[in-house]
C-alpha cells in the first residue's frame, strides 16, 4: 500500500527522534501535530488534514522502531487502525497532553508489549 505522506512523515519521526533519545515524556521541540495539544487532536479535522495527523503519528512510531531494542510494530497485531485508535481514545481522555507526550507512550506501550513477545 503506498502512502503519499509516508516521506513527510519520516522526515518528521526523525527530527521528532530526539523524544526518544532521552526515554523521558518530557516536553521537546517537535514540529507539526505533535506540538497541538490532543484537545486539537480531537477536534473535527477535514479527511486531509485528520490523514495528515495519522501519518505523523505513524511516521512518530517507525521512526521511534528504528531505535528500539525489540521490533515494536508486530504484525498482525499492530496496525494502522490500531495505533490510531489508541491515539483518538489516549486524546479524549488527555486533552491537555500534547500530540507528541501521547505518541511516545504509545512507543512505550509498543515497547513493553514487544519485550513480553521477546521473552
Amino acid at each position: 500500500m503506498r502512502v503519499p505522506l509516508a516521506k513527510p512523515a519520516c522526515l518528521i519521526a526523525l527530527v521528532a527522534i530526539g523524544v526518544m533519545c532521552s526515554r523521558q515524556a518530557e516536553a521537546r521541540f517537535v514540529m507539526g501535530i505533535g506540538a497541538a495539544s490532543c484537545g486539537k487532536w480531537s477536534e473535527p479535522h477535514t479527511a486531509g488534514a485528520l490523514e495528515a495527523n495519522y501519518q505523523w503519528v505513524v511516521g512518530f512510531v517507525s521512526g521511534a522502531n528504528m531505535f528500539t531494542e525489540n521490533d515494536i510494530i508486530d504484525r498482525p497485531e499492530v496496525d494502522y487502525a490500531a495505533l490510531m485508535a489508541w491515539m483518538d481514545n489516549y486524546c479524549r481522555a488527555h486533552p491537555l497532553d500534547t500530540v507528541q507526550v501521547a505518541a511516545f507512550k504509545l512507543v512505550r506501550e509498543l515497547e513493553a508489549k514487544a519485550a513480553k513477545r521477546s521473552e
